[in-house]
């Protein structure tokens, strides 16, 4: 009896080729998407990553799944028993087992194997499908019920079987050819295709180590998540709350920045309202209005002290003797308990100042 059940190897190539034509699928559709070249190589490289450490992880599991499936079909194909006490529903007499079939289940479907029994003397079968058995009767007219009258010619190559009821006038014919199948064909190994897998399974089947790799950074990403979906709810409950107290009120807890000067925030200190969370000096700045509101409103008009020294490479003294000097202009927010003033730079006002500035910088 031929076996389902494979070598491991087998299965290992199956699962690794269909993951190779799964990845060169993603590549050739990707190219055809419109846009820059480093557009699609990123996005590329991301869809493959997520791809390929996917089939990473459900490797082990699909062919431990695809063995299991075979050995079960095997298991069942030897030692399934066949039926006991099938008689012919006519003469009362044993049938003999003629066949048995094996359905091979995919998916959902489970395995199931059809016995066939045939009365010698009666010429008639029966056939047992899950348990149910059902009657076959060749010899009846499928019109009428009677029994048909049947003729049978063999020539070289075929044998013509036709049966006819002679009350009814019903009559069909089937052809058995008797040709003998061609031998297969040996389909030789496309080498060239053969050492392309080769290697595109280093590209795209990842080993252990690039598979854990892969977990930790879903798990990373899941991390980040959680983290992002936690302050997404405060952040709608904070708005919920500002119905109530339109004017904003602090928080009960620690943990944050102030969004202008960047001061961590204890519980309690701090203030929070339509502008974001801030520390009691710069929510006093606000108040009074000794920085705009525009600039609460939007950081993109302003610098801070850290971005001069980056950008223009302007050292810190060198920036509080221009803004004393007046040469460059800046809304101070004056610091709490003894801690140092926050300046607030406005871009628009500064900017001819800081392009003569990076200029000297640069000649320097």
């Amino acid at each position: 009896m031929t076996k389902y059940l494979k070598e491991r190897e087998y299965y290992e190539d199956r699962y690794d080729r269909s993951t190779v034509d799964g990845a060169r699928w993603y590549e050739n559709r990707i190219e055809k998407i419109e846009g820059s070249k480093k557009s699609r190589h990123i996005l590329s490289n991301l869809m493959l990553y997520c791809y390929t450490g996917q089939r990473w992880k459900s490797r082990e599991e699909t062919i431990s799944h695809w063995m299991q499936r075979d050995r079960a079909y095997d298991d069942m194909m030897e030692n399934t028993p066949v039926p006991k006490d099938v008689t012919c529903f006519m003469c009362n007499r044993p049938m003999e087992l003629m066949d048995r079939f094996g359905h091979y289940g995919f998916g959902k479907d489970p395995h199931r194997i059809d016995f066939y029994f045939r009365c010698a003397d009666c010429h008639v079968g029966m056939k047992i499908k899950d348990g149910v058995r059902e009657h076959m009767i060749p010899w009846m007219c499928p019109k009428c019920k009677r029994r048909m009258k049947s003729e049978s010619k063999k020539t070289k190559n075929e044998i013509r079987t036709r049966d006819w009821c002679e009350y009814c006038g019903y009559q069909k014919e089937d052809v058995f050819d008797l040709t003998p199948p061609e031998p297969e064909k040996v389909v030789e190994v496309d080498q060239e295709e053969e050492r392309r897998f080769r290697e595109d399974k280093l590209r795209f089947c990842l080993s252990n180590d690039e598979g854990f790799e892969y977990e930790r950074s879903v798990r990373r990403m899941e991390d980040v998540k959680r983290v992002m979906d936690d302050i997404h709810a405060r952040e709608e409950e904070r708005k919920g709350r500002l119905k109530d107290h339109p004017k904003g009120f602090a928080l009960e807890e620690g943990g944050y920045s102030c969004f202008m000067c960047g001061e961590h925030l204890p519980p309690f200190d701090n203030w929070y309202d339509k502008y974001g969370i801030k520390c009691m000096s710069c929510q006093h700045a606000l108040e009074r209005r000794t920085v705009p509101l525009k600039y609460f409103k939007n950081h993109k008009l302003w610098y801070t002290s850290y971005q001069l020294q980056s950008e223009f490479k302007l050292h810190s003294q060198t920036i509080r003797k221009l803004v004393r000097e007046g040469k460059l202009k800046a809304h101070l927010i004056e610091g709490a308990n003894g801690r140092a003033g926050f300046y607030v730079f406005p871009k628009k006002e500064n900017k001819e100042v800081l392009i003569l500035l990076k200029s000297s910088v640069v000649e320097a």
